[in-house]
């Protein structure tokens, strides 16, 4: 019982704390006592979760004084590792609440699956935090042994109370779980009531939105599922009224040919730079705080688009999206799906088919997010990533800094230049990325604040002008289109439950004879 009330306690003690971090948010809702009243309803869905094993294993306590002491040391482990495990959760939820705007969800396990890559980061840019985090692990993990392993005190009588109210709790048990008494137990969609999102997290508990995080992910409805969809035939048929599939095979029913409207004698190289975390906040030209000015120059130059939205708010989502076209979905990204390793059209499988030379050139592991696999399955020839650079000018958590990044581009598409090889580079950058690690050296004193937002996207914008500026003194600059895009925003800030402005990025096309 006393665990019990001392959950209840502390997560509504770690609800009004970081509800008192935002509180022109939460008395902009009007509704603060709802607020905290909807945040104890998830408490008590949680609180039926970690009750449900000592409850299905109470009859054991029933069995004797051995059983007895078997069902308590095993509660109390139980209590002990959920214990730590929502303690950890919630103290790592100030942090994910800076960067995400959201309590620890499904970016949170995707990130514990790549560990290697996210913990340098966590001990660049979270050090003190983190240690913070292991020390209280390890304090509570003695702890909680020293209890578990204490004498276990025996009642008389207790064996028949037991399992009298046994049934009585598993009910209990049962209807805290659900959390609503209509056909469909209650869900994180349930407790959205304000059109603030950040509220409506704050309103949730950090295990119960891992917990449900978890829990989303073995249960991922397809789009069809989520969108509806139509029969192959209906899509045929839809097909072909367009004059343009008309004669496209069985096989391939929307293949059709693009006649280009600017023939040339020899086809245009490609570059795509893909500029990381790079929001239109950032850019004076998109109404922003003018962060960039070596791109807002450059837009001049070229095509500049002024109503360009990324997919999603994670590099796998604009990655797929630029290179295969993919849209939106509530799905797990394409690219580190197990069966998307081969038999996708990108515009590395098209171009290849004309005898193109297709490289993805990251600074950092191209293992993160499956990249590797993905590319090199899909019409890529080669990927260079962090192990392939030699002496570079800067290392951070995320891999080489972005001007040993196009130095290494320059390097290649020269080399394949003076092959007369047409080419295709996808560049990655990850310089502004956490914890904004990069070398300071390359900036004003006033600009160059290491660990911060505006510094790192600054140092990339200065690398970006860089190259392009030395790009245009290359012989095959000419023949070259380059496209510079962003993957998403660096953070979905805002209190709408869309916050449009924060999916808007920035795009160019310049290069070859584009005016």
């Amino acid at each position: 019982m006393w665990m019990s009330v001392g959950l209840l306690l502390f997560w509504s003690l770690t609800r009004g704390l970081l509800l008192s971090l935002y509180p022109d948010r939460l008395f902009a809702t009007g509704e603060v006592c709802a607020v905290f009243w909807t945040g104890l309803r998830v408490d008590f869905i949680s609180l039926g979760w970690l009750m449900s094993v000592p409850v299905l294993l109470l009859p054991l306590a029933a069995l004797g004084i051995s059983g007895a002491r078997a069902w308590t040391r095993v509660t109390r482990l139980w209590w002990v590792v959920t214990g730590l495990t929502l303690l950890i959760l919630e103290l790592a939820t100030p942090s994910f609440l800076a960067e995400y705007q959201a309590r620890p969800n499904h970016l949170a396990i995707e990130y514990l699956k790549d560990l290697r890559e996210i913990l340098p980061m966590l001990w660049n840019g979270f050090r003190l935090r983190l240690l913070l985090g292991v020390a209280v692990l390890l304090a509570g993990g003695l702890s909680g042994l020293r209890w578990v392993l204490a004498p276990v005190p025996l009642a008389p009588g207790l064996r028949w109370r037991l399992l009298l109210i046994w049934p009585l709790l598993l009910v209990a048990t049962v209807l805290m779980i659900r959390g609503s008494l209509d056909h469909r137990p209650a869900n994180p969609a349930l407790f959205a009531r304000w059109n603030d999102g950040l509220i409506n997290e704050l309103a949730l508990n950090s295990g119960y939105r891992f917990g449900y995080a978890v829990y989303a992910q073995k249960h991922e409805r397809s789009a069809e599922a989520v969108y509806g969809g139509r029969g192959e035939i209906a899509v045929r048929d839809f097909l072909a009224m367009d004059a343009r599939f008309a004669g496209a095979p069985t096989a391939a029913p929307t293949r059709h040919r693009q006649v280009a409207t600017t023939p040339r004698a020899t086809p245009l190289n490609l570059i795509i730079v893909v500029l990381e975390s790079q929001g239109a906040d950032f850019s004076g030209r998109l109404s922003g705080q003018g962060f960039t000015p070596q791109l807002d120059r450059w837009a001049s130059r070229g095509w500049w688009f002024e109503r360009l939205y990324a997919t999603g708010t994670r590099s796998a989502r604009g990655l797929e999206a630029i290179v295969a076209g993919f849209p939106p979905s509530p799905a797990p990204a394409v690219l580190k799906r197990e069966g998307a390793q081969s038999g996708f059209t990108t515009l590395a499988s098209v171009l290849a088919t004309q005898g193109y030379d297709n490289q993805f050139i990251y600074g950092g592991g191209s293992h993160f997010d499956n990249m590797r696999g993905f590319f090199l399955g899909n019409g890529f020839d080669s990927v260079i990533d962090r192990d392939d650079y030699v002496n570079p000018h800067h290392t951070g958590s995320w891999g080489v800094s972005d001007e040993d990044l196009y130095d290494r581009a320059l390097a290649e598409t020269a080399a394949l230049h003076d092959r007369n090889q047409a080419f295709f580079k996808l560049v990655f950058t990850s310089s502004n990325h956490t914890p904004f690690d990069f070398p300071s050296d390359r900036l004003p004193p006033d600009a160059a604040v290491t660990g911060t937002v505006e510094g790192a996207v600054r140092y990339a914008d200065f690398a970006l002008g860089r190259f392009l500026d030395t790009a245009a003194t290359q012989p095959w600059f000419a023949n070259t289109l380059i496209m510079v895009v962003a993957d998403h925003d660096v953070r979905v800030y805002g209190d709408d439950v869309i916050p449009l402005r924060r999916f808007q990025i920035p795009g160019l096309l310049v290069g070859a004879d584009i005016a």
